[in-house]
């Protein structure tokens, strides 16, 4: 700061800041600002517009008037009096300025609405390699990898995917409570009185016609509303004027949270346990009459349909975070950094540095079958486990829910997630191996400390991309694929700074190697952890990923073509509790994405595993056995011994009976 002092002048400090600040709506700098808001140059602006700028540094999205315009002028007639009373304006200058009808376009960049995290990243990315002069003076124009279509698919998803996960954790509580029936009845004409203004400016965002009478709602929006009556099985809120019921079929998951108790055994019967009147909730209005719900028709109260129906919501605690990029090229697609970058700008998707959890098995068991240490087929031991670590307490690794299935196959350790079988494997190859393995698959966040056999449960913290470039080598048969953001940059004159070109991407792993462990992943999809991808109907392959305490929720999967990670968890590593594992919190948002990225319609199969021999395994024994499950090899690594019937003993079985 003192440096800057002694540089620049104050106004130019402030020229800097005003240039380059958040203004909302994914505007940054004052000129994109008036733009997205007035539709003309930060030059044009008039003294009553310019005071909405200055009002949206100090909150940003609660100020802007394309969300809040009632909050927007208060902040506007603010500024305006400050100016007056500060003698920058005249005070004709201030009253002209307050009865001007300012007019708040409704267009707005869609790479900045749409793609909010993906946008502010390439931003960073041009600040970063030809300085903040270039850019925000000079300016560049930047072509991006960004697929709008998916882009909002995979905003949708996270957002959805955010919001349910929450919900599962159970109800925190109302918004406010107010106390005396005076207040209620205030409450509810404030809250009316607001919704006017908003529908005024929906119908006219120049405010030119006049102020209703009466409020309107919108279906699908957000409303405050107040809790008006409460009965065991349906509670009515006031939202203005308006009356909603809210039913308890909607409303099962308004237990109280419990980290400890798995919320997937859980539900709330009596909504009385829940609410009371005067208290103030947020709902989602599913339609403006319940005579269009068929469950709510002829719900007492307003069985005459001149009551809405709206569902209880809570604004989500915990974040989450997706990125998709092509397997051909590495072009990401969509990138998703958090469900409101009004709220945080941070980028989960690529500044987040996480414990990945059971995602990093696959590389674990890579490595044990790159050694030849260990085959799809290998029988291991699925029982508890101690450690003596040197210090006064023992390492005792467990399964989730501490269950154990005793001798098991390895795909089947693999696609059941068996934390103890996967510490097995790396104690039997070495540290080593598998460090270098990961470091190959382009994993470098990994630290001296982070080398001991805590790293098979993927203790190890990891960003998106770096987990994602290893799972692409397993998906394109041995090679890692770098994604990348921006396709070209050019000044404002046409002339290019750059250009991505085409690579051949380094080969990291023995093709055979890594189409064996795509493999076993696709298994974990079709039978695994994984299998809720089934209902897709394509083939795909991925690992679920749950970390210590319930902290992270990972899924990390691809098709033939595409490759999609998703994260969900708190920004401060807290529990979510039992039962919020990767197949519960993360994988359901993957689905909901890669429905729409990978339809059945382009979807294609994993081509053939290279210089592979399949081999029929008595998955109880390892052995080979005629009937048994169908598995790969690498040829020298085929087990020996005489070929049975699956459930037949063997010669040596027989001479180990006891008669």
């Amino acid at each position: 700061a003192r440096r800057m002092e002694k540089v620049y002048s104050k106004e130019y400090i402030l020229f800097l800041y005003l240039n380059e600040i958040y203004f909302g709506s994914g505007a940054y700098g004052v000129e994109a600002a008036s733009r997205v808001y007035f539709d003309k140059s930060v030059q044009e602006i008039t003294i009553a517009e310019a005071a909405i700028l200055a009002g949206l540094p100090q909150r940003p999205s609660e100020y802007s008037p394309h969300r809040n315009w009632k909050k927007a002028r208060s902040r506007q007639e603010y500024v305006i009096n400050q100016m007056q009373r500060k003698g920058l304006i005249t005070d004709q200058d201030a009253q002209e300025a307050l009865a001007e009808e300012v007019r708040i376009v409704k267009s707005e960049n869609p790479t900045k609405v749409l793609a909010p995290h993906f946008t502010e990243h390439v931003r960073r990315y041009l600040v970063e390699t030809y300085g903040w002069e270039e850019v925000y003076q000079s300016g560049l124009v930047a072509r991006t990898t960004c697929d709008l279509d998916l882009q909002q698919a995979a905003q949708k998803a996270v957002i959805d995917g955010v919001h349910q996960a929450d919900r599962n954790m159970g109800w925190r509580g109302s918004k406010a409570k107010l106390q005396t029936e005076a207040s209620i009845e205030a409450w509810i004409a404030e809250s009316e009185s607001s919704l006017r203004e908003d529908t005024q400016f929906r119908q006219d965002n120049a405010r030119r016609t006049p102020l209703p009478e009466r409020s309107s709602l919108v279906e699908g929006e957000l409303y405050d509303a107040g809790v008006l009556d409460v009965q065991k099985k349906h509670v009515v809120v006031g939202i203005g004027v308006h009356r909603a019921i809210i039913p308890l079929s909607w409303s099962t998951w308004t237990f109280s949270p419990d980290p400890k108790r798995s919320w997937k055994y859980r539900s709330q019967n009596d909504l009385q346990n829940v609410l009371t009147r005067g208290e103030v909730v947020e709902v989602e209005l599913v339609n403006r009459s319940t005579n269009d719900v068929p469950n709510l028709r002829g719900y007492l109260p307003g069985d005459d349909g001149s009551y809405g129906a709206a569902a209880l919501r809570q604004e989500p605690e915990i974040e989450g975070a997706l990125l998709s990029f092509e397997l051909d090229d590495g072009g990401v697609r969509a990138m998703v950094g958090g469900i409101d970058i009004g709220t945080s700008e941070f980028n989960r998707a690529t500044q987040a540095v996480r414990q990945v959890g059971s995602t990093f098995k696959p590389i674990v068991y890579s490595a044990a079958i790159g050694e030849k240490e260990l085959t799809t087929g290998s029988m291991l031991l699925d029982a508890p486990l101690t450690f003596n670590t040197g210090m006064e307490d023992l390492w005792k690794p467990g399964n989730y829910g501490e269950s154990y299935k005793g001798p098991i196959s390895l795909r089947k350790a693999l696609a059941l997630s068996r934390n103890v079988c996967t510490v097995r494997v790396l104690d039997q190859i070495g540290l080593d191996v598998v460090w270098e393995t990961a470091q190959r698959l382009g994993i470098s966040s990994l630290r001296d400390d982070d080398k001991n056999l805590a790293m098979a449960l993927g203790a190890s913290s990891l960003t998106m991309p770096e987990i994602s470039q290893a799972y692409s080598a397993f998906a394109t048969y041995g090679k890692r694929v770098e994604p990348y953001f921006v396709e070209h940059v050019t000044t404002r004159n046409g002339e290019f700074l750059e250009r991505h070109k085409a690579i051949e991407f380094p080969e990291v792993m023995d093709p055979s190697v890594a189409g064996i462990t795509s493999w076993l992943l696709q298994e974990v999809a079709r039978s695994g952890t994984g299998a809720k991808t089934n209902q897709l109907g394509i083939q795909v392959a991925g690992k679920t990923g749950t970390t210590n305490d319930f902290k992270d929720a990972w899924f990390v999967g691809y098709s033939p073509d595409l490759l999609v990670s998703t994260w969900v968890g708190y920004d401060q590593p807290r529990s979510m509790g039992i039962s919020s594992t990767g197949g519960a919190m993360a994988l359901p948002i993957w689905i909901d994405y890669v429905r729409t990225a990978y339809p059945k319609s382009i979807a294609r199969n994993f081509p053939k595993i290279p210089d592979v021999v399949f081999v029929e395994i008595d998955e109880a024994t390892g052995r080979v056995a005629s009937g048994g499950r169908a598995m790969p090899f690498l040829p020298d690594t085929v087990p020996s011994g005489p070929v049975v019937e699956i459930g037949q003993q063997s010669t040596q079985d027989l001479l180990t009976i006891e008669f």
